[in-house]
Order: C-alpha cells, then structure tokens, then sequence
C-alpha cells in the first residue's frame, strides 16, 4: 500500500502537460477517447488504487449496508447513477472520498457522525460534485501548470498518522481548493434538496462536527474547530464560511421538505454501532468521542452501547476519579435492555481490579447470562473462583 502511495503521490510529475486547468464539467456516460491523454492517465492510477481499496482489511463488507449507501449514491448521482461504485471502509475518520474513475470511499467515521440519512446524503452528493466536475482533473492540471509540488495523499487526515487510517485507504486521494471544495459543497447540497430532504441537514453535519473539534483532546485539531481550519482538509473553506453559504442556501428555498429519515438511518446503521464506537477509541480523542455521544443521547437511542463506550472512555482516560466515573456509568448501561454484554465483563474486571470480589462475581456472572457462548466464556468462569 505505502509503495501504491508513492507512485500516486507523483502522478503529477508522470502525466503529459495541458494547456488548461479548467476540466469542466464530465458528459454522461463519458469514456476515455486518448489512451495518452492526461485523463488516460488519471484514470489508469485511480483503478489500481481502488484495486487496493477494494481488497483491504479495513472494508464493510455487509450486503445490507453496502446496498443502502450504494442506493444513496446512486440517487445522489442521478443521470450518472451506475458510473459510480462504493466502499464502505470502517475507519475513524469523518471522511469520504471520491476516484475521478468513479470510485467512492464512504468511511464509518462518517457514517456514526450523522444524525440522519439527509446529513449523510449531503456529504455523498459533496464527493459527486467532484466527480461530475472533473476537480482531480483540474488539480492535475494546475499542479503541472504551475509546477506545483502538491502530495495528492495526506495520511495524516485529522492530524493523525494511524496505521488503521493507511490500511482504510489513507484519506486523501486528492486535495481540492477551497473554491472546488465550495463547488462540491453546493451541487450536494442541490442534489439533497432534489431528492426531497431537508435543507438544514447539509449545514447540521458540519456544525455538529464543528463543535467535536472545539471540543477534542487533540490539541491540533482543537486548534482547527476553534480556529479557521475544516474537519477535512486545510484547502477546505472555513467551518464559518461553509456553515454560512450552506445556511444561506437553505433559508433562500420557499418550499422546504422536512423529510430527514433520521429513525429510519439510525436503525440502519444500529448493528455496527458497537464495533464503530470501538475502532473511535483506538484514537484516544476522549473530548471529542463524549462530544459525540452527549449528541447521540438527544436521540434517546441507543443508551446501553453510548454507557458502555463512555465508561470504556474513562477507562482508557485514566484521570483521577475516572474509575468511579466507568462504575457509574456502566451500572447505569447494565440497567437498560440494550447494554452490550461486554459492558458486564469489563465493570468485573473493574471490580476484580479494586478488590471488590463479591461485584466481579455478579457482574461476570451478568455477562456469562448474557453472552454463554462468548469465545473467553471459560476465562470469565475461572476468573470468578479466583
């Protein structure tokens, strides 16, 4: 992958030169008509990365979900529906991204941090602005124009360089400029309203990651929430100027739709919140994770996978009183119908770490009830006559 990486960081010294930088916008059903072209050549690089993308570990691979967000694509495309092809890429990343040869990555990140299927739907027809304007094209274009040095992938998407973030398909194929990036932002926000969701909805997801960023542990991307800077890219417009063109849009509309789908897409997206919320933690970002499951528990769903990730917060936290806190929160978790079985194991284990034997035992016990069949079943077992 990191070889992959490489060779496409310098496709913009390997392509042959042109004249413009102005792609404009891509005909339906479009094909390569100059094998030699600059297009040609593009195109060439992008199919071998989503060749790469398409046999990573990191891939969801569930024929339902795949289906659903295929079908969002799809409609979001419109007249181009059928020239694009999806990935789902469980990463902790609030990111899409989209191949200029119509491959789309839609990553779980994303997907947790909308509230509704409007939000998500935005975002999908953001990342086809790019590609029915032809924006990678055009940043080719310019970087040989104006022997720019760009790197076409950033890795450290979000300012971190994880591993589990290269293996998802690294982030970043292509860095847009803010006016692209503004372009894309409107032809979503249109394709949204077309289909007949709420206007709202396209500026909520940014505003709501807006506020996970001014309130993240991350001292670099707090920075970027408080500051000037996008959850995305540096190239992307401001959060405020974002946030501002996409208000603006919607308060301009006469006959505005409330249709949001949001129960609807939180029940989708309900069986994977638990192995999501998981791969969130391996970043250790715990301001922005309790910011995104206060948000979540306005819904009132969900209250047994948000108690148990929130103890494993504090857990991981290790702050001064933060065992009290994980003790707290998951005997509350343990009460709600919807707690996972892992939440009994790890209060024992808390319990059996502060010596308070007779609460591991019931807790343990709680779990093996709950999960008789679970692969460390019989660990749990010696564990409580221990």
């Amino acid at each position: 992958m990191l070889s992959r990486i490489l060779l496409i960081s310098g496709l913009v010294c390997s392509v042959a030169a042109c004249a413009t930088t102005d792609a404009g916008s891509r005909a339906v059903g479009a094909g390569i008509q100059d094998s030699s072209s600059r297009l040609a050549s593009l195109e060439y690089q992008s199919n071998k990365f989503e060749d790469d993308v398409r046999l990573s570990g990191g891939r969801i691979k569930d024929p339902g979900l795949i289906t659903y967000v295929d079908s969002l694509v799809q409609k979001a495309a419109g007249e181009y529906a059928g020239e694009l092809r999806v990935y789902l890429i469980e990463a902790p990343v609030f990111n899409a991204f989209m191949l200029p040869n119509g491959a789309m990555a839609v990553y779980s990140g994303l997907m947790l941090r909308a509230d509704s299927e409007a939000e998500l739907f935005a975002v999908l027809g953001h990342e086809f602005g790019h590609y029915v304007e032809q924006h990678s094209l055009e940043r080719v274009n310019r970087a040989e124009n104006t022997n720019n040095a760009m790197t076409f992938v950033n890795v450290a998407t979000l300012g971190y360089a994880s591993p589990l973030v290269l293996l998802a398909g690294v982030g970043d194929y292509f860095s847009f400029s803010r006016e692209q990036e503004s372009e894309a932002d409107l032809i979503g926000f249109d394709r949204m309203v077309e289909a007949g969701y709420v206007a709202e909805a396209a500026s909520r997801i940014w505003s709501n990651l807006q506020a996970e960023e001014q309130a993240s542990s991350n001292k670099k991307r707090r920075k970027r929430g408080n500051r000037s800077r996008s959850a995305l890219f540096d190239s992307h417009p401001t959060p405020q100027l974002r946030l501002d063109a996409l208000r603006e849009k919607a308060n301009g509309l006469r006959n505005r739709s409330q249709k949001d789908n949001a129960a609807a897409y939180r029940a989708r997206i309900r069986p994977f919140l638990l192995d999501w919320y998981t791969v969130e933690l391996q970043m250790r970002d715990y301001g922005a994770i309790l910011n995104l499951l206060e948000r979540k528990r306005s819904f009132d769903e969900d209250l047994g996978v948000l108690d148990y990730v929130e103890g494993r917060v504090y857990m991981l936290r290790n702050n001064e009183g933060d065992h009290a806190n994980a003790i707290r929160v998951w005997k509350r978790g343990a009460e709600r119908p919807d707690a996972p079985p892992v939440l009994y194991r790890d209060l024992g284990d808390l319990y059996q770490k502060l010596g308070r034997e007779d609460e591991a035992r019931q807790a343990f016990q709680s779990y093996l009830e709950a999960a008789p069949d679970a692969p460390d079943a019989a660990l749990v077992r010696s564990m409580m006559k221990t």
